[in-house]
């Protein structure tokens, strides 16, 4: 099988594309796992519709040049019809009614019995904890972004929001082999919906609505942004000696929102630790968008490759006739950093393999050290291999205590391994839409006329975008200027049948991380965690020293707090919304 064009290419004023026919999922809203294997190739010229054309159509891995061609070749009983894509009971994402012994039992939840050790102001939409305070805005396009934030009186972040969510997929169907979404064209900040309490977030948070003005008219999203403290499953510090141990609580504080693109639901956490850490985490779950299992082009791809066995090299089969497609979820970020003030610096700092003859002794010695090289001009970073690198921002005219730079390290977070960035080289479909798709870090002076990596319209015109990333980076100096810092999160996203029906956040997210490298003259969190220390000796009654607050007296627990009150949820209302089948109707073109 040769196709002559991509999957979707836009020149001289023509829209290429193809499209896949899909049963719309009515029972569970499964469309996207519903393909049916029937794919044509349209072109759209201009704004009258009497001269758009439907020039090719693909069924059962054979390519027709024609609606007449493909019409006769029916009609004369050669083609094959291939067996539907049924939805059912497979794609519903609720739990089973029916489950392991010990679901019956509630399980362990949070709570908050003595009120919050946050505050928020709603009007203002200002947050503070524990040393941290920053501003929350949201747009129609990128949905949240945090500005001014400050650690200990001190900003050191002007900036961080999402710049664009992007899917590459590939596949051995017209459809999936080029298929490309920028999901801020349909709207990140306007597809964030009410949050469900006890579950997207804890019953205590606080939960604040979002407004966006559409026409003449205002669209609210309620209840679509939560700030919560949560406490970690593990210290932030411990220690065993000989006469005592000292332990910890790891308390975090998390801004979360989750925009849903269609098929795919987005958690966008900001988390902010006690020791002046901010890490920047996206999570997706829904439905994956599934592809007719091509047999006969598979068949065909056998015959060309010479290979015994069949294989489908893009996935696999994760139901009757549906098969996974890989994808990459490469998703954007800028960080415009303030530390210690906006002159500002990246070093590479290597740990390298190093040998060197000492005074002590009388041979070569094989070791490691630290070699500092400062990042001089605008440029692309990848993660370093073995993590053999550390990347830090800091600022040259001030240092700590020690005589040592203050600054923040930017590095992978938790999640799946390295953050990755696009896969797929010099894509027709991605053109020049997404420069920044290409490089797992950008480092560029800031200017106002760069405001963004890119727009919601980019999308639109790939092969000359409204905003061209790759030209930001033109070699300006970069020792001690303001500096922005574009991330990209996501994931080499190969579903497999646990992806079916829903994909697990635990295995779909990755993270960033900046992390305070000397910005202290020692580690911050001393002041704000709260601990234990436990000291003992044999022949002495065991001594307990606590620090910080501890709870005094027993609480009776409403119920509303471990099962928060739901009834009330509800889809807004507003007759502007673009509703999620507005999504669904243009995932189909």
């Amino acid at each position: 099988m040769a196709l002559s064009r991509p999957a979707s290419f836009n020149e001289n004023g023509t829209i290429s594309s193809w499209a896949t026919v899909h049963s719309t999922g009515p029972r569970f809203d499964s469309w996207s796992l519903l393909p049916q294997g029937l794919y044509c190739h349209f072109e759209i010229t201009g704004r009258d519709s009497s001269q758009w054309e439907i020039n090719e159509w693909f069924y059962n891995g054979v390519l027709y040049n024609s609606t007449a061609s493909f019409r006769a070749a029916w009609e004369r009983g050669e083609i094959k019809k291939l067996p539907p894509n049924i939805d059912g009971s497979w794609t519903a994402a609720e739990p089973k009614k029916h489950g392991l012994p010990g679901r019956e039992k509630p399980a362990p939840v949070m709570i908050q019995p003595e009120g919050a050790r946050w505050k928020v102001d709603k009007k203002e939409r200002h947050v503070s904890w524990m040393g941290f305070e920053f501003y929350i805005n949201t747009l129609q396009a990128t949905a949240m972004s945090l500005w001014d934030i400050k650690f200990r009186g001190e900003r050191v972040i002007y900036e961080i929001g999402l710049q664009e969510a992007m899917a590459h997929y590939a596949g051995n169907d017209p459809m999936t082999i080029g298929m490309l979404w920028m999901d801020t064209m349909f709207g990140m900040g306007l597809n964030m919906y009410e949050l469900v309490p006890g579950f997207d977030c804890p019953s205590y948070a606080t939960y604040m609505s979002t407004s966006f003005r559409q026409g003449e008219q205002t669209i609210y999203r309620n209840n679509s942004i939560c700030v919560f403290e949560y406490t970690a499953d593990y210290p932030i510090q411990r220690h065993t000696s000989t006469d005592h141990v000292t332990v910890s609580r790891n308390n975090y504080l998390i801004v979360r929102s989750v925009s849903t693109l269609g098929n795919y639901d987005y958690t966008f956490d900001y988390i902010f630790f006690l020791d002046g850490t901010i890490e920047v985490k996206v999570r997706a779950s829904g439905y994956i968008f599934g592809a007719y299992h091509q047999l006969e082009a598979m068949r065909q791809d056998l015959i060309v490759q010479k290979r015994d066995v069949a294989q489908y090299d893009y996935g696999y089969q994760i139901h009757d006739v549906v098969a996974s497609s890989m994808h990459d979820h490469t998703i954007n970020f800028r960080a415009d950093l303030d530390i210690a003030g906006t002159a500002n610096t990246l070093y590479r700092i290597d740990v390298a393999p190093y040998s060197h003859q000492y005074p002590w002794e009388d041979f070569t010695r094989k070791s490691m050290r630290l070699e500092h090289h400062a990042i001089e001009t605008e440029t692309a970073l990848t993660w370093p291999a073995n993590a053999g690198s550390i990347y830090a921002v800091v600022n040259n005219g001030s240092t700590n205590r020690w005589n040592e730079k203050r600054g923040y390290r930017i590095t992978p977070g938790t999640g799946m391994g390295n953050p990755p960035h696009l896969t797929i080289r010099d894509s027709p479909a991605v053109a020049r839409a997404a420069g920044w798709a290409t490089a797992d870090v950008f480092v560029v002076r800031q200017h106002d006329h760069e405001r963004s990596a890119g727009t919601e319209y980019n999308a639109m015109e790939p092969l000359d975008p409204l905003v061209d990333f790759a030209r930001y980076l033109d070699g300006e100096r970069t020792l001690q200027e303001d500096l922005v810092v574009y991330f990209n999160l996501g994931s080499h996203h190969v579903p497999h049948s646990g992806d079916v029906p829903n994909t697990l956040m635990h295995t779909a997210a990755s993270s960033v991380m900046f992390v305070p490298h000397n910005w202290a003259d020692e580690d911050p969190s001393r002041e704000s965690a709260q601990g234990v220390k436990v000291s003992f000796a044999e022949g002495r009654e065991t001594v307990v020293e606590r620090f910080g607050g501890d709870y005094k007296k027993g609480h009776v627990v409403d119920k509303e707090d471990l099962s928060p009150r739901i009834s009330g949820y509800g889809m807004p209302d507003s007759p502007m919304v673009a509703f999620l089948a507005w999504n669904e109707t243009l995932a189909a073109l």
